[in-house]
């Protein structure tokens, strides 16, 4: 008779056994359920760019100075002295005129101090172009003596008028200079060259020595700050000798400030025609 724990062995295989479906062991995989795709949120609408809006600003004050100017040249003027036809105004001639401007109507001190208080920071603050005084007597003493050719007729450019007249500037420096010696040995006139001489190599100029240049002058400019500030300035300097480097402008179209003041592209026979203008009024004063 076989052992009583074998025939429980038999009748546990032969049987179904119990019900496991309701376990999960693991054996299958359960379907992942992608989440729905996300709505891309609306392109947000971008404004201009700072660069925009300074390209933009600065485009409409160029264009409101350039109306202004058209609108100071045309305003009247007394006209200068009665000249020969073609005969340019000598480099002592703009001072007598500016004096009978309204601009310097009732002022006492000679007409280049006058010009460079108009120049002068007001007490109520304001910029350069918000004085316009100085811009408008300049514009109209250009349009008096426009001649044919722009290289030979003076022509107004603001960094120019600023430069020689502002506090420290050209009449400034060279009034300062002359206060310890009865006249200079050399001016140097020019554009950029002779500026960043000034600027970078200074110590190394001979004693009585002055540098009136700025960068990006055409020769119509250079002459322009010369009838400016000659007379009160320059004429007492009495240079012993007058150095000119200019022109480089007027043969590759000029430094950009506003679309009509750079100087006009030339070729270099108008450029020496203008630089022959200036010898020959530094040699007539």
């Amino acid at each position: 008779e076989p052992p009583l724990w074998g025939q429980e062995l038999a009748c546990m295989s032969d049987s179904d056994g119990p019900d496991l479906s309701c376990f999960d062991f693991g054996e299958e995989e359960e379907e992942e359920v992608s989440p729905p795709p996300a709505t891309p949120p609306p392109p947000a609408t971008k404004g201009p760019s700072r660069a925009a809006k300074r390209a933009a600003k600065k485009q409409q004050e160029e264009a409101a100075r350039e109306a202004r100017i058209e609108q100071e040249k045309a305003a009247p003027a007394s006209s200068p002295p009665p000249r020969a036809p073609g005969t340019p105004a000598s480099l002592g001639e703009f001072a007598r005129w500016a004096a009978r401007q309204s601009e310097l109507a009732g002022r006492s001190d000679e007409p280049l101090a006058a010009l460079a208080a108009l120049a002068a920071p007001s007490s109520r603050g304001g910029g350069w172009d918000e004085r316009g005084r100085l811009q408008a007597l300049l514009l109209r003493w250009e349009a008096a003596e426009a001649g044919p050719s722009p290289q030979l007729s003076p022509r107004y450019r603001q960094r120019g008028a600023e430069a020689a007249l502002a506090r420290h500037g050209h009449v400034d420096s060279l009034r300062l200079l002359l206060r310890s010696r009865s006249r200079l040995d050399a001016l140097l006139l020019g554009d950029s060259h002779f500026e960043r001489l000034q600027k970078h190599f200074a110590p190394a100029l001979p004693r009585g020595t002055a540098v009136h240049a700025v960068g990006g002058d055409g020769v119509e400019h250079l002459l322009l700050r010369l009838h400016l500030t000659w007379g009160g300035c320059l004429a007492t300097a009495h240079a012993r000798s007058f150095v000119l480097l200019c022109g480089i402008n007027n043969l590759i179209g000029g430094m950009r400030e506003t679309p009509t003041r750079k100087s006009a592209r030339c070729s270099p026979a108008q450029a020496a025609a203008g630089l022959q203008r200036l010898v020959d009024l530094l040699r007539a004063a």
